[in-house]
C-alpha cells in the first residue's frame, strides 16, 4: 500500500484585496535564497534576492527561490530593495530579472558595485539600479520606504523600515551589534525610534540569533589576527569568506605591520578585494599586493596567502 503523502495547501497566485501581506520565497528557516515580499492592493516591495549553495547537490550550482508568484504580479512591483552586497541577498539578482519585469532596483554602497560585477558576467541584462543611503526616502501609493544604517561583516549594510498605513514593517537585513565595528555605527537612536512610531511586524534575520552571548567585536579580532601573525615566522596561509571585507582589512592591516606582502587566491576573492580597494574600504599602500609571478621571488616570512574560505 503506497504511503500517505503530506496534504499540500494550494499555492496563491494572485491577492485581490486592500490588505497587507509579507511572505517569504526564500531565507525562512534556512541559509540562502533570501528573498521577502510586502504586498498591499496593486504594489509589491521585494526585498533582497539571493541565492543558496547546494551543499551535497553534485552537478547543481546555485539554488534560487521560485519566481512564479513574482512572475503572476509583476505589473504590481515597484521595487526590489536590497539590504547588503552578501551572494545570499544579491546572488539571484541576474535571474531574477532574467524572469520577471522589476523597474528598479534598490542598493547601496558596496553592494551597488558587486550588483555590477555580477552582471556583467551576463549577457543582455538591463537593470535600472538606484543607489540610496541611510538619508534616502522613497514615497510610493501604499508605503514610505527609509533605512537605518547596521553592522554586518560587509560595510553598508541597511535595514529597511516600510510604512504603511496600519504602523511599520521594519526588516532589519543580516546585522549583528558592534560596540567598536572597523566603520560606521547602526544608527541605534533611527532603530528605537520606530517603537515610538508604531510596528506592525518585525522581520529579523542575524545568524546564531538565538545564541545568548554577545559576538566579539570585529576590532577585538583584528587585535588577535595580528598578536597570530606576529608569532609566526614562515608562510602565512589564511582563508575567509570573501565577503567579510572587515576581516580581509584586519589580515591586511595585520601583513603590513610584519612586513608582509599579500597574493590574492580564489574569483570571488579577487574581485570583492579589487571593489573594495576602489570604494578605500581596503586601504593598502602601493605594492602592498602582488601577483602570483611576483610570489617565488620572495620568503616564505615575507608572504601572505590570502583565498576564499
Amino acid at each position: 500500500m503506497a504511503s500517505k503523502t503530506k496534504r499540500q495547501l494550494p499555492l496563491a497566485e494572485r491577492f485581490n484585496d486592500d490588505n497587507i501581506k509579507v511572505f517569504a520565497l526564500g531565507g525562512l528557516d534556512e541559509v540562502g535564497k533570501n528573498m521577502y515580499v510586502v504586498e498591499c492592493g496593486d504594489e509589491i516591495i521585494v526585498i533582497d534576492s539571493g541565492i543558496m549553495f547546494p551543499g551535497t547537490g553534485y552537478g547543481v550550482d546555485y539554488v534560487i527561490p521560485d519566481y512564479t508568484y513574482l512572475k503572476n504580479n509583476e505589473e504590481k512591483i515597484i521595487g526590489l530593495f536590497i539590504t547588503h552586497g552578501h551572494e545570499d541577498h544579491i546572488g539571484g539578482i541576474p535571474y531574477l530579472l532574467r524572469r520577471v519585469k522589476i523597474p528598479k532596483v534598490y542598493a547601496s554602497g558596496i553592494a551597488v558595485n558587486l550588483i555590477r560585477n555580477k552582471l556583467s558576467e551576463f549577457n543582455n541584462i538591463p537593470i535600472n539600479l538606484v543607489e540610496y543611503n541611510h538619508n534616502s526616502v522613497f514615497d510610493f501609493k501604499n508605503f514610505q520606504i527609509s533605512f537605518f544604517r547596521t553592522n554586518h561583516s560587509i560595510p553598508d549594510s541597511f535595514g529597511i523600515a516600510i510604512k504603511t498605513r496600519l504602523g511599520y514593517i521594519l526588516h532589519t537585513g543580516d546585522f549583528k551589534f558592534d560596540f567598536t565595528p572597523l566603520f560606521k555605527h547602526t544608527e541605534y537612536a533611527k532603530l528605537t525610534s520606530f517603537s515610538e512610531k508604531g510596528v506592525l511586524c518585525l522581520l529579523s534575520d542575524s545568524t546564531n540569533a538565538n545564541v545568548s552571548k554577545f559576538a566579539t567585536s570585529e576590532r577585538k579580532i583584528g587585535e588577535s589576527i595580528k598578536s597570530i601573525f606576529g608569532q609566526i615566522k614562515g608562510r602565512i596561509i589564511i582563508s575567509t569568506f570573501a565577503s567579510n571585507v572587515h576581516r580581509i582589512q584586519q589580515i591586511v592591516e595585520a601583513s603590513i605591520e610584519h612586513g608582509r606582502k599579500i597574493i590574492v587566491f580564489g574569483r570571488s576573492m579577487e574581485k570583492t578585494v579589487n571593489v573594495s580597494q576602489q570604494l578605500n574600504y581596503i586601504k593598502a599602500p602601493p605594492g602592498t599586493f602582488i601577483t602570483a609571478k611576483e610570489f617565488p621571488h620572495l620568503p616564505p616570512e615575507k608572504i601572505t596567502i590570502l583565498s576564499t574560505g
